[in-house]
C-alpha cells in the first residue's frame, strides 16, 4: 500500500510497503487507501498501475518523488528535476503526460513547473489522513502530562507546535483565559444558565460574533462544549479557544429537552441521530474491520466458519459504504435497506465512470 505522511496540510513523504499484500485485482490496495473518501477511479487507476506492472522499485519511486518534489511549494525545471530523479528529460516530460492523463493539473511558469495542489485528489488525501485542531489539541495535552525530560517527548512537542499552529495555544496568557472560559462554563452548566459567547471566531461562516448558547456538555477533553444556540435552534458544538470570553446570563435554560447527547459510533462519525446496521463479514473484512477501526471489535459475534457478525448502530453511512465497496465479495449485508440503496447507486456510478 501507500502511506503518506501529513505535517501542517503538506505531503511530507510516500512510503511503499509490502506488495505482496496486494492481489492481481487491487482489492487489498483499494481497501488500505481510505483516504480516498469517494474514490476518483482514475487516481486510483494510476496508483494502481504503478505497483501492477514489473517495472523495478526504483520506477515506482520516481513517479511518487516527483510528486513530492512538485508539491513542496517551489517550482522547479525539467534540467533540475531529471537530475533529482537521476532520469533523462523525456522521462520528466512522460511523467507530466501521466500525471495529465489521471487527472493531475500540472502549473507551468516560464520553464518552470509545479503541481497545483488545490487538486481534489490532495484535498481528500488530506482531509482523511491528518490530525484535525481538536486531535492535534487531545494528543499534545496528552504529552504535557509526560516528563519534560525525556528527549522524544520534547521533540514530539515541538512538532506538533510548530506544524499545527499550537504555539499561540500554548502561551500562558491563552491557557489562563481557556481554564477561565472553563470554569464559567461549568458554573453555568451545574447552574442551568443560558451564556454568551463573546467573539466567537467561526471558521466556516467566517464571521466573529457572540453567541447565545445554553452549554451542557464538555467534549474532547474540554476543548469543545455542545451547546443548543437559540437563535438556529440547532445544538452545535463550539471550540473553547475559539470564544474570547464567556459571559453567564441571568436566563434559566429554556430548552432542556432538546439537549442531546452526541453519539460516536465505531467509524468515529459523531452526531445526534443514529441508525442500525448488520454486515455477515469474511476473514478479510473482519481483520481490516479491527485493524482501521478498533472499537468495532466489542461488537463481532463469531458465526463459524471463519464468518462473523457486525451489529452496530452508526451516525453515517458514509464509511459504511466505503468499507463494504472495498470488500465487496468478502461482506454480505443483512439490515439496513437504505445502506443496500446506497451501495448499489455507488457501484452504478462506478459502473458509468469506466463504461
Amino acid at each position: 500500500m501507500v502511506k503518506a505522511l501529513f505535517l501542517d496540510s503538506k505531503i511530507i513523504a510516500f512510503k511503499y510497503v509490502d506488495r505482496r499484500l496486494i492481489n492481481k485485482e487491487g482489492q487489498y490496495f483499494a481497501v488500505k487507501c481510505r483516504f480516498f473518501r469517494q474514490k476518483s477511479l482514475s487516481v486510483i487507476t494510476f496508483f494502481i498501475s504503478l505497483f501492477h506492472t514489473n517495472k523495478p522499485m526504483n520506477k515506482y519511486g520516481n513517479e511518487l518523488e516527483l510528486i513530492l518534489l512538485l508539491t513542496d511549494n517551489h517550482e522547479h525545471d525539467t534540467q533540475e528535476l531529471a537530475k533529482r530523479l537521476g532520469v533523462t528529460q523525456r522521462n520528466i516530460y512522460y511523467y507530466f503526460e501521466n500525471f495529465k492523463k489521471y487527472g493531475f493539473k500540472i502549473i507551468k511558469n516560464g520553464t518552470k513547473y509545479r503541481l497545483d495542489r488545490r487538486n481534489q485528489f490532495f484535498r481528500k488525501l488530506h482531509d482523511s489522513i491528518a490530525l484535525n485542531d481538536s486531535e492535534a489539541m487531545f494528543l499534545y495535552q496528552m504529552l504535557l502530562g509526560q516528563d519534560d525530560e525525556d528527549n522524544m517527548v520534547r521533540s514530539i512537542k515541538v512538532k506538533f507546535e510548530r506544524f499545527y499552529n499550537l504555539e499561540l495555544l500554548t502561551k500562558p496568557a491563552h491557557l489562563k483565559r481557556r481554564r477561565r472560559n472553563i470554569q464559567k462554563l461549568r458554573e453555568a452548566m451545574e447552574s442551568h444558565k443560558a451564556v454568551r459567547l463573546r467573539k466567537y471566531s467561526s471558521p466556516h461562516s467566517k464571521t466573529i460574533a457572540d453567541r447565545i448558547v445554553e452549554p451542557y456538555l464538555f467534549l474532547n477533553n474540554e476543548n469543545e462544549v455542545r451547546c443548543f444556540e437559540l437563535k438556529t435552534h440547532v445544538n452545535k458544538t463550539f471550540k473553547v479557544s475559539r470564544t474570547h470570553d464567556v459571559e453567564i446570563l441571568d436566563v434559566d435554560w429554556m430548552h432542556e429537552h432538546e439537549h442531546k447527547e452526541l453519539f460516536t459510533d465505531i467509524f468515529m462519525f459523531s452526531g445526534e441521530e443514529k441508525q442500525s446496521i448488520c454486515l455477515e463479514l469474511g476473514q478479510l473484512s473482519h481483520n481490516l474491520l479491527i485493524e482501521e477501526y478498533p472499537l468495532s471489535e466489542a461488537y463481532l459475534v463469531e458465526l463459524g466458519g471463519e464468518r462473523w457478525l457486525l451489529k452496530t448502530e452508526v451516525v453515517s453511512l458514509v464509511p459504511v459504504v466505503r468499507f463494504v465497496l472495498g470488500l465487496f465479495q468478502d461482506i454480505k449485508i443483512l439490515e439496513n435497506e437504505e445502506l443496500k440503496t446506497l451501495v448499489e447507486e455507488q457501484i452504478a456510478q462506478m459502473h458509468k465512470m469506466v463504461v
